[in-house]
């Protein structure tokens, strides 16, 4: 089977209200799969609309960057970066929301978005970025694939959309010189 071509692309908080329905429905089927984002399954439209009106917001006040993959129109993909808040900080950013519809997983639009995000982080003069992800056995190797570090573990720090609680792992990539 070939690869889709997908096409990566910035969401301003315009745009990811104009695509809400979409994102929240790419968050409800990853959920539904097993994804480990935050949320319980099943997970409400209502409450998946709910999450993108407050990444617009985010994204609006200059505290996000957003990013979707797009096969054929449809968004197969979305991942977001948002700044640290501590004053102290300014060069750390978080890696988060990542997420890729199984249809199209393992054609390497997850890590199209993370390098997309990566080299807009780095812009945006983040030296430092940081994710926590469950320990899953999936989200962890990719990760590792893409060069990020393990920096720690938060014994049941993790929850999967069933309720089940597993580790939470903690990676961090060096942004510095980056020219992914």
């Amino acid at each position: 089977m070939n690869a889709p071509a997908f096409l990566i692309e910035r969401l301003t908080a315009p745009g990811i209200a104009g695509r809400r329905e979409a994102l929240a429905n790419l968050l409800i089927a990853c959920v539904a799969d097993g994804g480990s984002l935050g949320y319980r399954a099943p997970l409400a439209l209502a409450r998946a609309r709910t999450v993108f009106d407050e990444l617009a917001d985010v994204e609006r006040n200059g505290q996000a960057l957003v990013f979707t993959a797009s096969v054929e129109g449809e968004i197969a993909g979305c991942v977001a970066i948002f700044a640290e808040k501590r004053e102290t900080e300014p060069h750390i950013a978080e890696l988060g929301k990542l997420m890729v519809h199984s249809r199209f997983r393992r054609h390497g639009i997850g890590g199209a978005l993370v390098a997309a995000a990566e080299r807009a982080a780095f812009e945006w003069g983040k030296t430092r970025l940081y994710l926590f992800t469950s320990d899953d056995g999936i989200a962890p190797a990719f990760y590792d694939r893409a060069d990020y570090q393990r920096a720690g573990r938060i014994p049941e720090g993790g929850g999967l959309p069933d309720g089940t609680l597993v580790d939470a792992l903690i990676f961090t990539k060096k942004l510095a010189g980056h020219a992914v």
